[in-house]
């Protein structure tokens, strides 16, 4: 191939990183000529470092707008070259594009902006940002370019910002405004500094603030930026009807502590929309104010403060019902019998979980191809997902491998050497999204480096020797991906022997049967982790034997070791996990953990075993777990055991309330761990890595959707807290609350309940609430008898 004239000198430059002395050699170049170059440039492996430097991703986008014929092309060796990981300085870019008077450079920056990277798309913004300013052309809505301009907002550059008219209104709607810590700091910046409006900003914060899908997080960050705002007693008025708790909170202190006046009527208004919120420290706060306002009210004026009061008179907690009645009381009134206003009434049935049936395989290329950017489009992957795209790789593969490739072809020109989330796994455990990446490009007969398969399969069964063992089932996910990498075109079969019949991960054994027939049939071996998965997807024979031990120093954390029957097969020793030490950290791969209870959909005791690490660390040190881990769990098949039983109460006691849905799914599946869970809980708390109040609203869930799991699982909390054989212990803070709760679900307890250790704790002197409740649940269980 002959080379056009000067390509060693260019070339020499942009190996030397020398942007601005590229743009200076290519300005006196004809079109004709910088045509040849781009051909000789597109010719240069894409070999950056690991680490692109940025003076060599810049001397290359310098090049690539300098050279390109057409904006795809520029956008090609520009992503081939450094970008985005090289963050090039989009000046040379810029300098170059305006000498050649291109019409698409506004056309090449959205398709960089386009392809900026999913979790960091800060990294390489400032290159699309750069071409789009200096055309003057508004800045995509893209969410990709829009978190990066986030992350790259300053308070100093904000006001003057072209793109901020079009994107700061839309920021507010990005998590990344709140997990940014710059960028509400800034906004709040130019508000004092009068350099942005005022109004549609504090819009965006209420309607964020107004919004209950938000995270926690989110909600706080957006509170903070009140006080900046300063809102008036009108919109202070509508956080505290509406708002997420926290907001409600603050709204609710900043229009106690206001000097001017609060508009009676709407007060009155927004009292008895409080009032039978379920936030009891908003409620009784609110009713303190009422009792305050009421006496120093006229009389009329306080009869309809005593009004509102009556709601909370029949709120559906009855230590607020208390609390009403006696300020009802003390100012001579008495509860209404019917409050004109909608009671409090306890939360909405709770969905009983649906089980899940696996769908269709998949039908041709095309839904394939669908299939495939579906679930690169995913933070977490599904095991049914991934088993659909394995079997029809294989079966369309030998069956229609031109349509599989061309069906393939523009999907993994998307990929940047993996699918899904870049979540890393140490060796030989191997990222499974570069794994299956490779496995893609094959189907789309491509050549990739399978460097990383070939290594996963050297290292099998070796990688079961991991320093963790608690990554097992990950190496069997990565183990069968890198098999399927290197033998789908090197060793085709007609089909997969380890596609499961069910979507909790089983295999009929029949079906089984029937697959390994046809392959005899068809003269093909089985691949060897294929079958291997296989047979760990048929019923187990025997359950092994787990053992939950909890570390004797914070973070107390419990811990699982399983022992397996003796003569059941397992060639990779999954059913024999012995940590040592101990662990107390997170698990690698956990962010791949939906996919570990499919390799033992008959074992859920040793998939507990697996999973209990990952989701403990989301509730005793903030791992982002998978919230879909314990339904899973729950979904697979065997014993239910303390290992299980333990997970679900770290989901029950985690701070994030999606996690706690599934923890409430868990339980509603698992009935005969409810008991254990109780206990587990109870243990928790005692210890002091979780609050026992975050369990107490979840009692009244699941008595909602099935009031025969309420009772044990109360019960559970009450006997581990108060044994019966010992003077009654300094409790846990919040055991009042259970046993408030506990007394509202005492209808579904078996006959003949007794709790003797809370009849001692009742029967003892002293008026302080947890007696109380001691009493008023002792009377219900009396009554109930």
């Amino acid at each position: 191939m002959r080379i056009a004239p000067g390509w060693l000198e260019l070339h020499g430059l942009l190996e030397a990183g020398r942007a601005d002395e590229v743009v200076a050699w290519l300005r006196p170049l004809d079109e004709e000529h910088r045509a040849a170059l781009a051909l000789d440039l597109a010719a240069v492996p894409g070999r950056a470092p690991l680490w692109p430097t940025r003076e060599h991703s810049t001397a290359y986008a310098a090049a690539a707008v300098g050279c390109a014929p057409t904006p795809a092309k520029a956008a090609t060796l520009i992503d081939r070259h450094g970008w985005p990981g090289g963050d090039p300085d989009p000046g040379p870019a810029v300098a170059a594009g305006e000498h050649r008077a291109l019409p698409w450079m506004p056309e090449l920056a959205r398709r960089l902006a386009a392809r900026l990277p999913r979790v960091t798309p800060a990294r390489g913004w400032a290159l699309p940002a750069g071409l789009l300013r200096a055309t003057g052309t508004p800045p995509p809505a893209d969410a990709r370019f829009l978190d990066g301009w986030i992350a790259h907002v300053r308070a100093e550059t904000l006001p003057a910002d072209p793109f901020t008219p079009t994107l700061l209104p839309l920021a507010f709607d990005r998590d990344a405004a709140a997990s940014a810590h710059h960028f509400l700091p800034a906004v709040a910046e130019c508000l004092r500094a009068g350099a942005i409006d005022h109004a549609p900003v504090l819009e965006r914060c209420l309607a964020n603030l107004l919004d209950d899908g938000q995270r926690p997080g989110v909600h706080q960050a957006f509170a903070r930026l009140l006080d900046d705002l300063a809102p008036n007693p009108a919109a202070w008025l509508r956080l505290l009807r509406d708002g997420h708790g926290p907001a409600a909170t603050r709204a609710q202190a900043a229009l106690r502590a206001t000097a001017g006046p609060v508009e009676r009527a709407a007060l009155l208004d927004a009292s008895r929309v409080v009032l039978a919120r379920p936030e009891k420290g908003l409620v009784r706060a609110q009713l303190a104010w009422l009792d305050r306002l009421a006496r120093t009210a006229a009389p009329a004026e306080r009869a309809a403060l005593l009004e509102v009061v009556g709601v909370a008179a029949v709120h559906h907690d009855v230590t607020l019902q208390d609390e009403a009645r006696a300020i009802l009381a003390r100012h001579g009134a008495t509860p209404p019998a019917v409050v004109a206003t909608t009671p409090s009434q306890p939360p909405p049935p709770w969905p009983s979980p649906a089980p899940r049936t696996m769908p269709e395989p998949i039908g041709s290329p095309n839904e394939l191809a669908e299939e495939v950017v579906a679930l690169d489009g995913g933070r977490g992957w599904d095991a049914v997902a991934l088993e659909r795209i394995a079997a029809a790789l294989v079966r369309l593969r030998a069956t229609d491998p031109e349509g599989l490739a061309a069906a393939l072809s523009p999907v993994t020109g998307r990929l940047r050497g993996e699918i899904g989330a870049a979540r890393h796994a140490q060796p030989p455990v191997r990222e499974v999204g570069l794994l299956l990446g490779t496995a893609l490009r094959v189907a789309a007969g491509e050549c990739p480096d399978r460097t990383d398969a070939l290594a996963t399969l050297r290292f099998a069964p070796a990688a079961f020797a991991a320093e963790n063992p608690y990554v097992k089932l990950h190496a069997v996910v990565a183990l069968r991906l890198a098999e399927l990498a290197v033998r789908l075109d090197t060793e085709p079969v007609p089909e997969l022997l380890a596609t499961p019949t069910r979507a909790d991960g089983a295999l009929d054994p029949a079906a089984l049967e029937e697959r390994l027939a046809r392959l005899h049939r068809a003269g093909r071996r089985p691949w060897p982790h294929d079958l291997a998965q296989a047979r760990y997807r048929a019923p187990a024979a025997a359950e092994a034997t787990v053992r939950v031990h909890r570390l004797p120093s914070p973070p107390w954390r419990y811990y699982a070791e399983v022992s397996p029957s003796p003569g059941a097969p397992d060639p990779y020793g999954l059913t024999s996990v012995t940590p040592s030490p101990p662990p107390a950290r997170d698990v690698h791969g956990a962010y791949w953990a939906a996919l570990w209870p499919s390799v033992l959909p008959g074992r859920r005791e040793v998939v507990a075993a697996y999973l209990l690490p990952a989701i403990a660390g989301a509730t005793d040190r903030g791992f982002d777990a998978d919230p879909r881990l314990l339904p899973l769990l729950a979904e697979v098949t065997g014993d239910a055991g303390p290992a299980t039983a333990t997970a679900v109460a770290y989901g029950l006691l985690c701070p994030n309330p999606v996690r706690q849905a599934a923890a409430v799914d868990a339980l509603l599946l698992l009935p005969a761990a409810a008991a254990e869970a109780g206990a587990r809980v109870a243990r928790l708390a005692e210890a002091g890595v979780a609050p026992l109040s975050r369990v107490v609203p979840l009692l009244a869930d699941v008595s909602a959707a099935d009031p025969g799991v309420a009772w044990p699982l109360a019960r559970g909390i009450v006997t581990t807290l108060l044994p019966a054989d010992a003077p009654a212990p300094h409790p846990p803070r919040g055991l009042a609350d259970v046993l408030t709760a506990a007394a509202a679900v005492v209808s579904t307890r078996p006959p003949g309940t007794v709790l003797p250790g809370l009849d001692r704790l009742a029967a003892g002197p002293g008026s302080t609430r947890l007696h109380v409740e001691a009493r008023r649940l002792r009377d219900a269980l009396q009554q109930a008898s």
